[in-house]
């Protein structure tokens, strides 16, 4: 099919965890009500996606932020962020925990570590993987631990229950437009933003 010379290109940037669950559904009805619209959707890392949307490459953008970061605007929702493991999980109490964790940079990777090792809690890294697929493959098969939001979460993967780790607090995800957007970019992302409101609202399970 050619594509019509009238038609608009919107270029949509957001982190793995939430273009693998309910993303492919808001693009979806976006493009039946803007037939005359293309999204090219791109999965990138959070630290690529903000880059992204700062110089102007990406029409509409979501990342995440934690929510005391003064640079960045405020979030559209607010999730809170879960150590998570395979249900079957069970640690060896004689030896470090595992962990796995995404490749620096990674927001949720940071935070982790660092309340961990603020707590002298013995640690050792299983997988650091290169994305978010890899990473639930990884905590399904019983490698390790994780902190994350519970969104995408995979069958099998839980969230994981002990006293003694420390309260990872909660994340924001926020929503962008870049500067010169078009009348359909700010459509996409006003739509999105409701889509994200009632994810917050019906909880991250």
């Amino acid at each position: 099919m050619r594509q019509s010379l009238n038609q608009e290109t919107i270029r949509l940037v957001v982190p793995a965890d939430i273009a693998e669950t309910w993303l492919p559904q808001q693009i979806s009805a976006f493009s039946l009500s803007h037939p005359d619209v293309l999204i090219e959707a791109q999965v990138l890392r959070n630290s690529e996606i903000i880059e992204s949307v700062d110089i102007g490459e990406a029409d509409v953008a979501l990342h995440w932020c934690r929510p005391d970061d003064a640079n960045t605007v405020d979030p559209v929702a607010t999730f809170p962020i879960e150590w998570m493991a395979s249900r079957s999980f069970s640690p060896d109490p004689l030896r470090a925990l595992p962990i796995v964790v995404l490749q620096s940079p990674c927001l949720f990777r940071d935070l982790g570590i660092t309340l961990l090792e603020k707590m002298n809690a013995p640690l050792r890294i299983t997988m650091a993987a290169t994305g978010v697929t890899g990473l639930w493959s990884a905590v399904g098969a019983g490698l390790g631990i994780t902190c994350r939001v519970a969104l995408g979460a995979p069958d099998g993967v839980v969230r994981y229950q002990d006293e003694q780790l420390p309260s990872l607090g909660m994340v924001g995800l926020v929503a962008r437009t870049k500067r010169a957007a078009t009348r359909s970019s700010i459509e996409l992302h006003l739509q999105l933003m409701t889509a994200i409101r009632e994810l917050e609202f019906h909880g991250s399970s």
